[in-house]
């Protein structure tokens, strides 16, 4: 049987258009075909604009070839060549899309005009890898899907969906059809099964295969929102944080009700670095229950990582008093673990052990990895002022200002040292969590140094203090390069065990 595909009412028509990333280069790369495809496949699905990719193998672009309507074609055609070829084809919109880089990773911006005006833009790194390899054609498609949702949200807001329909071949009347393969499908574990076991990969390592088992699972039951949230939880496992908010916002567009879709959205953007995307997704989450816990928790993430804990604790306090859970209780120790308040760290993390003695693998990893996102940062900007501290000691000893911060970078290393030494992690970061504390006790070491070389004539002090200095700031970059690699795994990695 035949199939053929067509849209129940062509939308307006986007003109994709690949674009070099300088005036020196020549020739485009093979990735950006595969990028521009991809789109182009996004939009069909979609179906709010009809796509048509710059060139002759495109359909519709080769038929206003054929009828004159495009005389002359290049892989790096001018803007004003751009233009004309759009009003040929009777493109409402232009999207340009550079590649920047598709070695280690999948870098790339776009942008969109209507009219001659920029209406959107923006710009991505993505890396998805198949065992422990990079994929282009993955990191490009998870892109894709990335970029067409944002565009849907924002600039094609107001246009309706008229998606690509697949039917069979008319031309075949009533001919009885003939099946092919009377083997029923194999059937997918019961949802506590899988969950299971995509927890028990992630805990040794095994991240491809548990990326795959989940995705599987949602291709069994794609409008099952439960499922899409355990492929969201599972590439946020794997450290795959854009590919994790790519597939959320995703999500979202296909079960728009979906408050809890649309916070795993925010959290994604947030582990990826993103607060900015973050706090979209987060006033989306605002506007639908503003006064949910679950919408608190989410902003509450967001303060920390846009380095205010604060306002952090001021968010979860009043659920703490009310209704407290476990998460809330972990949010406010990160936030204590950042401000310096250590004896509040160790409270906290006792309380969230009681309400929650036994957490999934699953939990765990985002817990662990909601934590390390802001501590990490903190660890490196400490390193950094005390850098600067130790310059301004050298010729201000007897400042009351540098003996004040001091006392806050002590309070602070000693938090952190004591949240890391104390919070449930993952099996698998058993080593870089090591290498966090060592590296909070260093800088104490050297605060403490530093200390006894501003209330003493003793310049030895300061000698100890840079080198010390120097050790804290490379075991910070060792351990967050080791907490990537782990995040990573690998598909022959043992099980380790405590």
């Amino acid at each position: 049987m035949v199939l053929v595909s067509f849209s129940l009412a062509e939308g307006p028509r986007i003109l994709i258009v690949p674009r070099p990333k300088n005036a020196k280069e020549k020739f485009l790369p093979v990735s950006s075909g595969i990028l521009v495809n991809a789109l182009a496949q996004e939009f069909d699905q979609q179906g709010k604009v009809t796509p048509i990719v710059w060139g002759f193998t495109d359909p519709i672009f080769r038929q206003a070839m054929l009828d004159g309507k495009i005389t002359r074609v290049v892989d790096l055609p001018s803007d004003d060549s751009v233009s004309k070829a759009a009003r040929a084809l009777g493109a409402t919109y232009v999207l340009n899309v550079v590649n920047l880089e598709d070695t280690k990773s999948f870098k790339a911006q776009a942008e969109l005009f209507q009219g001659g005006h920029r209406i959107w833009k923006d710009s991505q790194s993505m890396t998805i890898s198949t065992g422990d390899k990079y994929d282009v054609n993955n990191s490009s498609a998870s892109l894709a899907r990335t970029w067409v949702l944002q565009m849907s949200r924002d600039a094609f807001k107001g246009l309706s969906a008229a998606p690509l329909v697949i039917a069979p071949d008319a031309g075949k009347g009533q001919a009885p059809v003939i099946p092919t393969n009377t083997t029923p499908p194999a059937e997918l574990p019961d949802d506590t099964s899988y969950k299971a076991e995509i927890g028990q990969l992630l805990s040794v390592g095994n991240t491809a295969q548990a990326i795959a088992i989940a995705r599987d699972a949602v291709d069994a039951k794609p409008f099952e929102a439960e499922r899409r949230k355990i492929l969201i939880s599972t590439l946020m496992g794997a450290g795959e944080y854009e590919a994790a908010a790519g597939e959320a916002d995703r999500a979202s567009g296909l079960i728009p009700d979906s408050l809890l879709l649309r916070i795993m959205a925010a959290r994604a953007w947030l582990s990826s670095g993103n607060v900015e995307k973050a706090k979209v997704d987060l006033n989306e989450a605002l506007s639908r229950d503003p006064q949910g816990k679950d919408t608190v928790l989410l902003a509450a993430e967001t303060y920390l990582a846009g380095n205010d804990p604060a306002r952090a604790i001021e968010a979860v306090e009043p659920f703490i008093k009310s209704s407290p859970t476990a998460q809330l209780f972990f949010l406010r120790s990160i936030a204590r673990a950042m401000i310096g308040g250590e004896e509040g760290v160790k409270l906290d993390l006792s309380e969230v052990d009681k309400l929650d003695p036994t957490p999934s693998d699953l939990i765990v990893e985002d817990r662990f990895q909601t934590a390390s996102q802001s501590l990490a940062r903190l660890t490196a900007a400490a390193g950094n002022q005390l850098r600067d501290l130790v310059q301004s000691a050298a010729v201000h000893k007897n400042s009351k200002e540098i003996a004040v911060a001091i006392e806050a970078l002590k309070r602070q290393a000693s938090a952190r040292a004591t949240f890391y030494a104390t919070v449930k992690t993952p099996t698998r970061f058993d080593k870089s969590r090591e290498r966090w504390i060592l590296a909070q006790k260093l800088l104490l070491q050297c605060l403490t140094e530093l200390q006894a070389y501003t209330e003493s004539e003793n310049a030895d002090a300061l000698i100890d203090c840079r080198i010390t200095l120097g050790e804290a700031i490379k075991q910070s970059l060792a351990a967050k390069t080791e907490e990537e690699a782990e995040r990573k795994g690998s598909d022959d990695e043992t099980p380790a065990t405590q």
